[in-house]
């Protein structure tokens, strides 16, 4: 598993351990549909918090999940700021 894990998406690894919906993550992990979608799509990142449920309820192993492909943060929005000459 740990060469598969590399550059693998949250929704590849939770497929793996049985997770087929994102009703299902969220009704065993009691958490919003929203951030249930966001980790779904891979737009949320896994904090250590959302690590230790993983692990107690699928039985996810830490390196596998510490292992998922980092969320970038996105461009800003908007104009670019000016530069100021002083």
């Amino acid at each position: 598993m740990p060469g598969t894990v590399r550059r693998m998406k949250t929704r590849a690894l939770l497929e793996q351990y049985g997770v087929t919906s994102i009703k299902q993550l969220c009704d065993d992990l009691e958490i919003s549909r929203q951030y249930g979608w966001n980790i779904w799509h891979g737009h949320s990142g896994i904090g250590p918090v959302m690590m230790e449920k993983l692990h107690a309820k699928y039985g996810i192993p830490y390196a596998d999940l510490m292992g998922l492909d980092p969320i970038r943060p996105r461009q800003p929005r908007g104009r670019p700021k000016r530069k100021r000459d002083e």
